[in-house]
Formats: C-alpha cells, structure tokens, sequence
C-alpha cells in the first residue's frame, strides 16, 4: 500500500510539473470572454483551438457587426467583455479614439506587416473579410436564371422575391454593403439604386450570415452574405457558389482589442496571451478556412481555393466609420418604416 502511495504521489507531481510547464502562466486566469462579429460557425472551432494551444477559455458572444457596436456603446465605459476577438477596423479605430482600447505592443506581431496593425498598438488584424454574393446552383437552374456579372443585374425583374440579404443597421456585411455602393455610385445613385433593388428582395436578415443559409436552403436563390458564412456553406457541402461582381465588393479586416475596461491582472494577461496567439501561423491558417485573405504572410486562405476576389477601388477604412450614423438613419428612413 505504501508504495501506491509513493506511486500516485509521485504522478501527481509529475502532472503538477507539466501542468506548470504547459498550462496557463502564472497570473493569467484560464477564461475570459469575448465579443466577436465572426459567426459561431468560425467561432467555435476557432475558441477550441485556442484553449487547446493556449489553455484559456474564451468565451465568445458572436453578433452582426451593427450589434456589437450598439452593445459596447451602451456598456462603455466599462465593457462586459474582457476584449473583442474579429471586430472591423473601422469600428477599432473608432473605439481607439474614444479611448476604449488599451495599448499592447505585442513582439509576436512583428513578423505580420505594419498596414495589418495600429502603429501605436491598440489592435490587429488577422484577416480581411468581404461583402460575398452567392447563389444557389439548384435554384438559379431550375427558375432559369441567369448569373448575375454586375450589380446592375440584380435589378431585373425576374430577380423578384429571390434575394435576401442583411439589414445595415445591425449587420456590418450590410452596412459595407451600403458604404461600397455609396462608394461605387455616389451618395443620391446608390439609394436610388437601393429603391429599385427593394423591390426584388424577399428578406432582409438580422445577421450577415444568415442570408448564406437562407440560399443553402433554396429559400432564395441569391444573398449577400459575409465570406465566413459562404465558405463554411460551401465546405458543408451546399449547392452554392460565390458569384464574382465586375465592379467589386466592399471589405474589411478582421482586427482584435482589448478594452480598457479590463482591470482584473488575470484576465488582462490572459487577453494579451490571445493577442499574441493570434498573430501565430497556426491560428491564421485556421481563421484562413473561412476568410478569403490572412494578414501573415505565406498562410493559405480561401482565396486559393476559390479563385481571385475583385475589391471595390479605393475604399476607404476610416470613411466607413465616420458616416455609420448617417447612412444608418438615411436607409431606416427609406426602407424600415
């Protein structure tokens, strides 16, 4: 008996030993919590990767990008969340001139090149998303329609009742939906233009992803949805494809903070601990699944897969930002009475 003892006592400190060698520093507490306007369907593989190569637990609260924003301008200035995990960066810029992002300069970002990080540190970019129209094959060959090349074609009648996607004023796909075509055509052409493609949209969603499973499904044969959701769509197995518009889709980059708010020691080093980790091959080629482009050079991402993205020219980050009310309150005027 006495030797089991020494036994079990032994594989305990062995255990003990390892834990301090590979588990959480000292000081960082094992689970934080994030906001996030990646969908769950990246989310949730990605969160498990992390604890599993971390051994943090981040809890994330996934959410169209409009809520996000709605839901940290109502807690400031002492956010809920320890941090945000894939907010857009022109929503970090805001909130980093509002004072609301703590500076961290992480050395594992030093490799990812200066125009993915704010020069002062106060947050990163893993990845650039877009605006991503799709189509359901099954249903564009069986109600014989064409594959729209512009986004004037989406404006033909025959597109009635066919497309879904997100409502601006609380999903980010939508609203730099709204922004690249105001970039695209002008401020008055773009509503314009908006009026007369009211009339073929069935539905306008909560979520920026939902549009992707609502074409998935053949309820619609046409959405603007996010890149996440069409490629995560597509890897399940759905008869979609993305559609290349000539003109190109709006996009933004992926970008990950932590708020000031953040007081407690452990739960701040455990969220720059994330910070760092996000910079890593290793969870770029994984957030690489489900985005067109990775900021680390050299990883893979969908693009290859899929075939080169047009972009819209000289979209501007930062102009995004500053008209988000405006624009908001313009669209909600004219189609959510």
């Amino acid at each position: 008996m006495k030797h089991n003892v020494f036994f079990l006592s032994g594989v305990s400190s062995v255990f003990a030993i390892l834990f301090i060698i590979f588990g959480p520093h000292p000081g960082i507490t094992a689970e934080i919590s994030a906001y996030s306007l990646n969908s769950k369907v990246m989310m949730d593989p990605v969160s498990e990767q992390m604890k599993k190569d971390t051994g943090i637990t981040v809890s994330v609260l996934c959410m169209g990008g409009g809520e996000l924003w709605t839901r940290v301008m109502s807690e400031k200035p002492n956010i809920k969340a320890d941090m945000g995990i894939g907010a857009n960066i022109e929503q970090a810029i805001k909130l980093k001139e509002m004072g609301l992002l703590m500076q961290y300069r992480s050395k594992d970002w030093d490799a990812i090149p200066a125009e993915f990080k704010d020069k002062d540190g106060y947050y990163y970019c893993d990845a650039m998303w877009t605006v991503m129209p799709i189509i359901n094959k099954e249903m564009i060959k069986k109600k014989g329609l064409t594959i729209p090349t512009g986004w004037n074609d989406l404006l033909d009648p025959k597109w009635k009742g066919e497309i879904a996607m997100p409502n601006p004023l609380t999903s980010s796909s939508a609203y730099l939906t709204l922004c690249g075509l105001v970039r695209l055509m002008g401020e008055d052409q773009a509503f314009e233009y908006l009026e007369k493609l009211h009339k073929n949209v069935a539905q306008y969603t909560k979520a920026g992803g939902a549009p992707g499973l609502l074409v998935s499904q053949g309820e619609v044969s046409f959405g603007i949805t996010d890149s996440s959701s069409a490629f995560s769509r597509i890897a399940e197995g759905y008869p979609i494809s993305i559609v290349i518009l000539k003109e190109g889709v709006p996009y933004s980059l992926n970008a990950s903070f932590i708020f000031t708010s953040t007081k407690d020691p452990g739960r701040l080093e455990a969220s720059k601990k994330i910070i760092d980790y996000s910079a890593t091959e290793k969870y770029q080629s994984l957030v690489g699944k489900f985005r067109p482009k990775v900021t680390r050079p050299g990883v893979i991402a969908q693009e290859k897969a899929h075939g080169e993205i047009i972009l819209l020219k000289n979209f501007d980050y930062e102009w995004v930002g500053n008209n988000i009310k405006r624009l908001q309150d313009k669209w909600k005027d004219r189609f959510q009475k």
